[in-house]
């Protein structure tokens, strides 16, 4: 009888789409959602209509008299037939208020655009922050810069597309890889361990960065980053994507005004930097910077804007300052870490999250032997995230998120068993066994990817498992249905 079956409607009906509507907010995040599930359903509508096509098209080939029994059943039921006694013509109703409602919509649409357009401003500059910051860490400069930024943002953005694809914030999507619970344990240590990396860059060869304090803090670390964090907890959030972009352009056109510049050159001393540049802007692109929705398109652009901002900076040789709009650069960079976190909810808890980043600072003494550790452990934890989205099929259980209980568990052992490694095999016994073709940051950056990719190959069995037990409850599937003869 399954040859017989009238395929199951995929798509909500009029009222269910509508119920579903009207449960979304009155704001422009509550607009895109409902483009986006308007748009959702029309697909699914077009393909139910093109399965019963084909199931009409079976029925009438089999010609008999149960097939055009089935058929005529289903037009009355698709169609039903209305026998009451037509009544007097109506007049179309005449809505005063459609001019204003179209002109709203209108103008909401308009700004949604703009706030898209300045969120990609925001990932451009922080891309080319990066880039500014990696050439100095590495010493890489003209062509071999402008190549490693092509490469390492171009693998940032696509990587991290996904995870910025959708209206929830990234590090509560991140509870699929590390667990809901494990997640609000994972976000505060990702914020503190970017803000470190980023700490360690800070030059030591200026008089005031020469500076200590008691424990063997930096005086001018403390300084700048104690200013930015400040700034990003009395700032209002809706702010903090604005204050970025001015704050780093602002940064570039003072390079560019100071700059010393060069012939072109290309040494082919680039693919480390690519790969800083890509882990850090990855990192950076989900967890670092206020979230919005991306697209590839807008992902396009702010590769070509953060371009335009690095190419003539790569020729830079030097500029008067260089220490001091070096810790310009960083600060902006952990002032968007501390704002990301603010960014994910409301209340004491977006708070604290701002403040993690003051754990890199307040670790920063112990740099010298941190940081290897750290870097190995970003690597893995990055490889972890990118594989989940690549490996995942069914869409996250945005409900398992935030519990214990859900489908994505308290703790995910095999991810927390892969960043712990990752942290620990940097060590100076390993060090001194590993043959020396690369030096200790480079060693750290591909013991960390490798141990990621291990366990991201373990963790396909958990992802498949996750997939099937969301496929089953799915109210869509007909295989439930089937199996009780409905």
């Amino acid at each position: 009888m399954a040859d017989f079956e009238r395929p199951k409607r995929r798509a909500l009906s009029d009222a269910e789409l509508a119920e579903e509507l009207s449960k979304f907010p009155s704001d422009l995040k509550g607009i895109e959602r409902a483009q986006d599930l308007i748009a959702t359903q029309q697909k699914l509508r077009e393909q139910d209509a093109s399965a019963l096509e084909a199931w009409f098209e079976q029925m009438r080939q089999r010609d008999d008299e149960f097939s055009r029994g089935l058929i005529q059943e289903t037009l009355a039921e698709l169609f039903p037939s209305d026998q009451s006694t037509p009544s007097a013509p109506v007049p179309e109703p005449t809505f005063s208020s459609e001019i204003s409602v179209v002109t709203r919509r209108s103008v909401v649409s308009q700004r949604l655009k703009i706030a898209q357009f300045g969120a990609a401003l925001v990932r451009a500059v922080v891309l080319a922050l990066v880039a500014l910051g990696v050439g100095a860490w590495l010493d890489v400069h003209s062509l071999d810069l402008l190549l490693a930024y092509a490469v390492g943002a171009a693998v940032a953005l696509i990587a991290s597309n996904q995870l910025r694809s959708h209206e929830l914030h990234p590090i509560l999507r991140s509870a699929a890889v590390f667990g809901g619970r494990g997640v609000y344990l994972a976000a505060p240590l990702l914020l503190a361990s970017l803000s470190f990396a980023l700490i360690a860059g800070f030059p030591t060869e200026s008089e005031l960065s020469s500076i200590r304090l008691e424990f063997g803090y930096q005086a001018l670390a403390v300084l700048a980053i104690g200013m930015v964090v400040l700034l990003s907890q009395l700032a209002p959030a809706r702010f903090h994507g604005l204050l970025i972009a001015t704050l780093g352009l602002a940064t570039f056109g003072v390079v560019l005004a100071q700059s010393f510049r060069t012939t072109p050159s290309f040494t082919g001393n680039w693919f480390w930097a690519a790969v800083a540049i890509a882990i850090i802007g990855f990192l950076l692109l989900i967890f670092g910077i206020p979230h919005r929705r991306a697209s590839v398109v807008q992902d396009a652009g702010a590769l070509g804007s953060g371009a335009a901002l690095i190419l003539p900076v790569s020729f830079a040789t030097g500029y008067e300052g260089q220490e001091f709009v070096s810790i310009v650069v960083i600060s902006i960079l952990i002032f968007g870490l501390s704002a990301a976190g603010r960014d994910i909810s409301g209340g004491v808890r977006s708070r604290l999250l701002g403040l993690s980043v003051m754990i890199g600072l307040i670790l920063s003494p112990l740099q010298g032997f941190l940081i290897p550790h750290v870097i190995s452990a970003l690597a893995a934890a990055s490889v972890l995230l990118l594989g989940d989205q690549l490996v995942r099929r069914q869409p996250l259980h945005l409900a398992s998120l935030d519990t214990s209980y859900g489908f994505y568990g308290s703790f995910q052992l095999v991810s927390w068993s892969s960043v712990a490694i990752a942290s620990l095999i940097p060590n100076s016994l390993v060090m001194t066994l590993l043959p020396p073709v690369m030096n200790q940051t480079e060693w750290s950056l591909t013991l960390g990817t490798a141990t990621g990719l291990l366990f991201a190959l373990l963790r396909i069995r958990v992802i498949r498992g996750q997939d099937r037990e969301l496929e089953n409850i799915d109210p869509r599937n007909a295989r439930i249905e089937n199996l009780l003869g409905l």
